[in-house]
């Protein structure tokens, strides 16, 4: 068949397709590999320098992943049968299990690596690795890895092994994967704890030991303020990365075993811990706390949830805002006004402020509050009289001294955004007009 014919029969046969069928060009050598696929590629590629002895098959197929955190026991020999290094307290290890990250957290040798990227769990092998795939590989010094005493970089290595777990987690400290995240249950939204959040959770904690992990702290609820101090380092970045009803267990290695602090006073050092510790975290809610003028001067605490999602249905510039406003004199939180219930002597007749946002008719940190805040919700500004009512001293009651600190609750009942004339009707506009001249 010729040229002219061969393309006459392919058009006919495009014309013989339905519509909605779309073509898929047939794009040889083309297609994407699978994580397990281009893993395996590798393992093949370095045959002749990793040699793989299975002594004991694995359970299931599934393979180790990125940012899977691998639990084995193993010992590092040299050919002549010289220890070089082992988990195992028999070939004088701790007895803990060693773990590590794959993926861009991971610090092996890479022949150890793509020997453990192809055992499956429960499996024990040896891995005869050479020289040009342990130290003598272009990741060692990528790694930082360089030959223990008495070993030369060229040298081939046995690495016996037993994979005992892998799970997925999440390095917390992203530099060096020493604060990791294996989480047991999900939690509720999007937002997670930071300074000065307010935080309640139920922890315990382990020291990681060779003959039985050691409980240092028994299931304990705290109560504690973010960036307080009250918490080991590492423990408080798991928490901090935890969602509200989230459950998870927290790994601490290296700096981040800091030792005692005022909440966990049993917490072992670095020294005392040389296999890190593991904290189970229970996380039950936290307090929205905010630094609301970015001063350190007046901080916003969230007492009840609001309705729909943040920011998108907060109120903005030229909103009119509806709003209950007490204030209260501390310590003994003494009431000296509040819309809800003054009556007609207080003034408000226990009707709601209503007023528009951004034109400065109330003290900024009041509508800088609101501007926060969702319809329904309730939330309580703390600072001092003076800073507070500052340029606003007709609204301050007189009994307030400058220094006298005070306590704000704001209720939002709802709020209405501005017309956009340019997607109304005429006579929208004027009724809107007849409304804001009324």
């Amino acid at each position: 068949m010729g040229e002219k014919a061969a393309f006459l029969k392919y058009l006919d046969e495009i014309r013989q397709v339905p519509k909605e069928t779309k073509l898929q060009p047939a794009l040889k050598g083309k297609n994407k590999l699978s994580d397990e696929e281009k893993w395996q590629r590798e393992f093949l590629k370095s045959q002749g320098s990793i040699f793989k002895a299975v002594k004991a098959e694995g359970d299931g197929d599934a393979l180790p992943q990125d940012d899977q955190e691998i639990l084995i026991h193993y010992t590092a020999r040299t050919e002549d049968e010289r220890v070089l290094s082992s988990s195992r307290s028999a070939d004088g290890g701790t007895g803990v299990p060693y773990t590590f990250l794959l993926g861009k957290h991971c610090k092996e040798l890479y022949g150890v690596e793509l020997g453990i990227r192809m055992m499956r769990k429960t499996e024990r092998c040896v891995l005869k690795i050479k020289g040009d795939y342990a130290y003598d590989h272009p990741k060692a010094k990528e790694r930082g890895l360089s030959p223990p005493d008495g070993l030369d970089g060229g040298e081939t290595i046995l690495f016996e092994v037993d994979l005992i777990d892998f799970y997925q987690v999440k390095a917390v400290d992203w530099e060096d994967a020493l604060v990791t995240k294996r989480e047991l249950k999900s939690g509720e939204g999007w937002e997670v704890p930071r300074w000065p959040f307010e935080v309640n959770a139920t922890i315990e904690g382990w020291k990681l030991c060779g003959d039985g992990d050691e409980q240092f702290l028994p299931p304990t609820t705290l109560k504690y303020t973010v960036g307080d101090g009250q918490l080991p380092k590492g423990l408080e970045m798991g928490i901090n990365d935890m969602c509200r009803a989230e459950e998870s267990l927290v790994r601490c290695r290296g700096q981040f075993v800091d030792g005692p602090s005022a909440a966990v006073p049993g917490a072992p050092s670095a020294s005392d811990a040389p296999d890190g510790v593991v904290y189970r975290v229970a996380l039950h809610n936290f307090v929205q706390v905010r630094d609301l003028m970015g001063d350190g001067l007046v901080f916003k605490r969230r007492t009840r949830d609001g309705e729909g999602e943040f920011p998108m249905d907060c109120p903005m510039n030229d909103c009119t805002v509806s709003a209950h406003w007490a204030t209260y004199v501390l310590p003994g939180r003494t009431m000296v006004a509040d819309t809800r219930d003054l009556g007609e002597e207080g003034g408000y007749r226990g009707q709601p402020l209503e007023f528009p946002l951004g034109e400065g008719l109330m003290p900024p940190p009041l509508e800088t509050a609101l501007r926060l805040m969702l319809p329904n919700e309730v939330s309580v500004v703390t600072s001092t009289a003076g800073v507070l009512y500052k340029d606003h001293d007709d609204l301050r009651p007189p009994e307030l001294a400058d220094d006298q600190q005070i306590e704000w609750e704001l209720e939002m009942l709802s709020f209405e955004k501005p017309v956009n004339w340019y997607n109304i009707t005429f006579a929208e506009a004027l009724k809107d007009c007849e409304e804001n001249k009324a």
